[in-house]
């Protein structure tokens, strides 16, 4: 493979991870659809990788990655917590809040995703039951 193979199969990752089509592509650097194609199914994991990253960048840029969803609904719940502290709990409005609560905690867990702590096990511990506690999860 010469150098200028590898700077078109590089192009043609690129492209491929901004979803460009085959045709388009094809024009672009020259190459038949049918080595696109085979391109395609060589470096699917590094296409696959690049689209990735680029999603995780976009959501960064858009404060809607993970990190901050999670941020922003911790500290809607610290202040419905901190206000139901304040709150009589024979008013109507306070049950509100209860169920506010609840469906920011449901919302923190669902982005969260459950926690699964695991540890090695031998083929030896197998063999004399010497099994670790069941793992931890987030799950009630």
């Amino acid at each position: 493979m010469n150098a200028s193979e590898n700077e078109k199969i590089e192009k043609f990752i690129k492209l491929r991870s901004q979803n460009q089509t085959f045709p388009d592509m094809a024009a672009k650097l020259n190459v038949s659809e049918r080595t696109l194609f085979r391109w395609s199914r060589l470096y699917q994991p590094l296409i696959q990788s690049l689209r990735e990253a680029q999603r995780e960048c976009e959501a960064e840029r858009c404060k809607i990655s993970r990190r901050f969803i999670l941020q922003d609904i911790g500290e809607d719940l610290r202040r419905v917590r901190e206000e139901l502290t304040k709150r009589d709990l024979k008013d109507l409005p306070t049950a509100k809040l209860f169920d506010l609560a609840a469906q920011l905690r449901t919302q923190a867990n669902t982005v969260n995703g459950p926690l699964h702590l695991s540890e090695p096990i031998s083929e030896s511990d197998v063999d004399e039951q010497n099994l670790p506690d069941p793992p931890a999860t987030w799950e009630d």
